[in-house]
């Protein structure tokens, strides 16, 4: 883990942000972060985000946004990733961990 300034409640608090002010397509309005973790506390499955090198992910918070209303069908997750030293988000959109 990293020395980060940017707190996990800090990153939770800057994701909701970040959602409430970039809505996702059919959403029921109530737009949340469900999950908050770091690259290492992953078992399987790590998000891959292109343009951003492993390196990077590990210096970031990476925010899980709720299910989109209606999907009943396996589909990639959405993430926020929120860079630990600066509270900056460097991506949002597919974590491309479908399948």
């Amino acid at each position: 883990m990293t020395v980060s300034s940017v707190t996990r409640q800090d990153a939770l608090r800057i994701a909701e942000e970040y959602l409430k002010a970039h809505p996702r397509p059919n959403c029921d309005g109530f737009e949340k972060v469900t999950t908050l973790t770091e690259l290492e506390e992953f078992k399987i499955r790590r998000p891959c985000v292109y343009g951003l090198t492993p390196q990077t992910l590990r210096r970031c918070w990476i925010a899980y946004a709720g299910r989109l209303v209606g999907y009943c069908m396996v589909a990639s997750s959405d993430i926020i990733v929120v860079a630990q030293r600066t509270g900056e988000v460097v991506f949002c959109g597919s974590a491309k961990d479908e399948g």
